[in-house]
């Protein structure tokens, strides 16, 4: 990816699948960030931070950038941008950009940024066929201890960045509280095997921080939740559901398996500034 440059989003518009659905994905991730965040509005974009959640990538991060605002001098706003994060205490910058801007992708490949492309999936709200898995509510103590306690055994987060259960937990739970998304517990024949979340957004409900246990993992439990999500959506009356997928990751292969089609590519820009 280094030197190159591409269109932030991408949406594919198709009649058989309705460019809503990749939209309202798209906006779902925006929409998580300032769940129970300070959003200050900045010129030509917003910062969405949660101050206590430490070095938690997703406590600190710009979006709904406006590229007309930002076009005359790409580099000077990324300055000012990174200038505002280092007040904030953020040790990183970390952006979503919203819009094709090649001297924008330019200035901050110049400073260093990585790109981490995100591939968007979505599959029609439906009675979800066969799954091997239950959904189960986690909104009482024990529930988010259980969360807890799957969360401490991953490495990292399931946004790819640096794990701290503590801090993940508590970001998560502030998200929850503020109406955003839905915990659950996922089970199989009664024995927990994961955690997941869902949140509405527009017409399409999200599928949000899938993580499977280390110990049940590859047996299919993450594409049975997949699956149980179109039926989830339905019984919400929604339309749709949908997900996000880091490049290179194993959930690339899981979603089209369970009846997903890939319908948005977004990219993350990234840069320490510790």
């Amino acid at each position: 990816m280094t030197g190159e440059t591409r269109p932030e989003v991408s949406i594919d518009a198709s009649d058989s699948q309705p460019s809503e659905w990749s939209r309202d994905l798209v906006e779902s991730d925006r929409r998580y960030f300032e769940a129970g965040a300070e959003v200050l509005r900045i010129p030509g974009a917003v910062i969405a931070v949660l101050r206590d959640a430490g070095p938690l990538a997703a406590a600190c991060v710009v979006q709904r950038v406006d590229p007309g605002a930002v076009a005359a001098d790409a580099d000077d706003w990324v300055a000012d941008v990174e200038g505002r994060l280092r007040a904030l205490s953020s040790p990183r910058a970390r952006l979503y950009l919203e819009d094709t801007n090649p001297s924008l992708a330019q200035a901050l490949l110049r400073r260093g940024y990585r790109p981490r492309v995100e591939h968007g999936f979505v599959r029609a709200a439906d009675a979800g066929g066969t799954s091997d898995v239950e959904l189960v509510p986690a909104e009482d103590g024990r529930s988010w201890r259980e969360r807890h306690r799957i969360m401490g055994q991953q490495v990292l987060a399931v946004d790819g960045h640096a794990m701290d259960a503590d801090l993940w937990i508590a970001l998560e739970r502030r998200k929850c509280e503020s109406g955003y998304m839905r915990p659950y517990l996922i089970l199989s024949r009664g024995q927990i095997v994961g955690a997941v979340c869902a949140a509405p957004s527009g017409c399409l409900l999200r599928m949000k921080n899938l993580v499977v246990e280390a110990s049940h993992r590859r047996r299919g439990f993450a594409t049975a939740t997949a699956v149980s999500f179109a039926r989830l959506a339905r019984d919400a009356g929604l339309e749709a559901t949908g997900c996000f997928a880091l490049a290179g990751e194993p959930a690339l292969l899981v979603y089209p398996r369970a009846g997903y089609r890939e319908s948005v590519v977004q990219t993350e820009w990234v840069r320490n500034l510790a």
